[in-house]
């Protein structure tokens, strides 16, 4: 499954929990006037089930 993931994913990886707490560490320190957000750590795999914009 792990590799049907990577796949998908437009970087070919996907988040562990090691990533995802270096996500979190760099968007909690850097991020002083963001507010409300939701941050998706998937490599981009979501990408693809995006609603075309024209």
């Amino acid at each position: 499954m792990k590799n049907q993931f990577e796949d998908a994913a437009p970087l070919n990886r996907t988040a562990t929990p090691e990533t995802v707490a270096q996500t979190l560490g760099s968007f909690i320190s850097g991020a002083d006037l963001t507010t409300g957000e939701t941050l998706i750590i998937d490599g981009g795999a979501h990408l693809h089930t995006a609603p075309m914009r024209r």
